[in-house]
């Protein structure tokens, strides 16, 4: 993505009908699994972008955000979330964790 895109994701990602659903499907998929809010688990949000989805899936456990793009993550930072630079390819994360 270009650094403008970030930008407007960060502005909109509350609010957006694409997040919201997104968020909605998500949702709807712990459930439909047994996976409850507070259920402990580790998560990684691989292309985390502007870090919009962090909040949403704290409430699911411990969160590790990767994400390639600088401006992607100095968004973030700004949300008070600090992800690591990465890409799915190479996370950095341990095996087997998440």
């Amino acid at each position: 993505m270009q650094a403008h895109e970030y930008t407007v994701m960060f502005h909109v990602e509350q609010t957006h009908w694409w997040f919201a659903a997104r968020r909605l499907f998500l949702e709807k998929i712990f459930d439909r699994v047994g996976v409850k809010k507070g259920s402990g688990l580790w998560i990684a949000d691989i292309g985390a972008g502007s870090g919009g989805m962090e909040s949403f899936l704290c409430q699911y456990g411990s969160v590790v955000g990767v994400e390639p793009n600088q401006t992607g993550r100095n968004l973030a930072r700004k949300r008070g979330i600090l992800l690591r630079a990465g890409t799915a390819e190479k996370t950095e994360l341990p095996s087997n964790t998440f």
